[in-house]
């Protein structure tokens, strides 16, 4: 199973150049040009259909749901 996706090379070089996590973890902030972007823990776990347990720590092994990120 395969996961195709169009993406530009050069925005995900920006992304991982700019990207800066905040000190309480809430968040994710990049640049994308010149425009500075961000998303907060909740919607990038809704974004990628990630499976919390307890809490809300990105930084724990979370499982996803390979399935519903292809459709």
């Amino acid at each position: 199973m395969t996961l195709r996706q169009d993406y530009d090379e050069e925005f995900i070089r920006q992304f991982y150049a700019t990207v800066w996590v905040p000190g309480d973890f809430d968040a994710l902030k990049w640049m994308l040009g010149t425009v500075q972007c961000s998303i907060d823990r909740r919607e990038f776990k809704s974004l990628l259909n990630i499976l919390f347990g307890n809490g809300d720590n990105l930084h724990e092994v979370h499982a996803h749901n390979l399935f519903l990120l292809m459709n």
